[in-house]
């Protein structure tokens, strides 16, 4: 039934799009089968998901942590979108609408009018009209498409939006940060948060405003960003910061909000990720139950994400590794196993052997830690590696379990990951 309610659980930088017809043949077989019925709630299901269905999309560069799933077009199926970073004659972005059975159509283009290709995107409802809307950005500027329910899905792009001087932008996410008209866009640029805020119209370009939370990022601008109510007193924002610090230290660096929108005016913190590689993406959850939300971090090539625990005083404890694979690039949050507790999902470009790209999942303890990690294969294009640069997750065939979408950039492929967990 087009009509059904789907479960939709994601959270990445982060954060698919362009179409041939149907998917290539691209293989590989992925590990934990499980059998049998359902258990009753709470007990866990044996993970498993499908092997990989591969859809070509557009030019998706290295640079590109741009995918996202979302019901785009109000069918109740949730559908896939992109950015293509290295599309440069086109800078734009792709849907690829869903079947109705976790399988995609062929990609639908939308220019964005910017000035160069785009590299990340995020979905969210910015006019307040009930359709899911696309804002993507490139190295300093940004684009909204408003959605006006047509079979075109989008109507003419916005005039792109200046990030007024901020440049360097690798992240997009969305967030009501003042409190006031609705979802705000928080993208990053010159080692600061960049935030557009909404004129609860979907238009962004009035207000434009850069924060470092009293100087604390330091370095290039962060690859990952991520919103929400980290400390109770309105939406927070938190980065992975891709540079050292002074002290050549890779950090996660927390921006508290004083509650109307401005992170200057309290002073952001930094959490020491790595003393060796950059950090890519970063995710939120409740890892442990407690009510408060925690953070992942994915790193380069420490072959490990690092989580940061919430400590309700408005900061988080020192980062606990977890093996993921080389180049673990972006890094979503999902309940896989249906257990109530959430687990954490990480692209991996480069994998386990630093060659196959692959993806992770940990199975969460709901105590805060994290089960060993189970490998799932990102396939392959001839013989060529899909090397998912991206990850998003949500619910595409509607059985009520979250499946995972990757942006596959060294052989510009979505791939699609159907959750057969039981």
């Amino acid at each position: 039934m087009k009509s059904m309610a789907k479960r939709v659980i994601f959270m990445a930088m982060g954060l698919a799009l362009t179409g041939l017809t149907g998917h290539l043949g691209c293989g590989g077989s992925n590990n934990n089968n499980g059998g049998g019925n359902n258990p009753p709630p709470n007990q866990p299901l044996t993970l498993n998901f499908a092997a990989v269905q591969i859809y070509p999309a557009n030019n998706a560069g290295t640079n590109s942590q741009a995918i996202a799933i979302g019901d785009i077009d109000g069918d109740g199926f949730n559908d896939v979108a992109v950015a293509n970073e290295n599309d440069l004659g086109g800078n734009d972005v792709s849907v690829f609408l869903n079947k109705g059975d976790g399988t995609l159509l062929p990609k639908s283009d939308f220019q964005s009018g910017a000035a160069t290709a785009v590299n990340s995107l995020v979905l969210g409802d910015f006019d307040g009209n009930g359709k899911l809307d696309l804002a993507a950005s490139n190295d300093n500027q940004a684009v909204v498409f408003l959605n006006d329910g047509s079979v075109n899905l989008f109507g003419a792009p916005s005039a792109p939006i200046s990030l007024g001087g901020f440049s360097g932008s690798l992240a997009i996410t969305k967030g009501d940060v003042d409190g006031q008209k609705g979802l705000d866009l928080i993208t990053t640029g010159s080692n600061n948060i960049v935030v557009l805020y909404n004129d609860g119209t979907g238009t962004f370009g009035g207000s434009v405003q850069g924060f470092n939370g009293g100087g604390s990022l330091i370095g290039l601008a962060p690859r990952g960003v991520v919103a929400a109510d980290f400390n109770g007193g309105g939406v927070d924002v938190a980065t992975a910061d891709f540079a050292p610090d002074g002290g050549g230290k890779f950090n996660a660096t927390f921006l508290p909000n004083d509650g109307t929108g401005d992170f200057n005016n309290i002073p952001g913190t930094n959490f020491p990720i790595s003393t060796t590689n950059p950090n890519q993406g970063i995710a939120a959850g409740d890892f442990n139950g407690d009510g408060k939300v925690d953070i992942v971090v994915s790193n380069l090539d420490d072959k490990a994400v690092a989580v940061l625990l919430n400590d309700g005083a408005g900061s988080f404890k020192s980062s606990v590794n977890y093996p993921s694979g080389f180049d673990s690039s972006s890094v979503a949050v999902a309940d896989f196993d249906l257990d109530g507790k959430l687990d954490i999902t990480v692209a991996n470009s480069f994998g386990q052997d630093a060659v196959q790209g692959d993806v992770t999942v940990l199975l969460g303890k709901g105590d805060g830690t994290f089960q060993d990690e189970k490998i799932f294969s990102a396939g392959q294009v001839g013989a060529t590696p899909c090397n998912p640069r991206s990850i998003a997750v949500g619910d595409l065939n509607n059985d009520g379990k979250p499946d995972m979408a990757t942006l596959g950039n060294m052989t510009n492929t979505v791939g699609v990951y159907l959750n057969t967990s039981q």
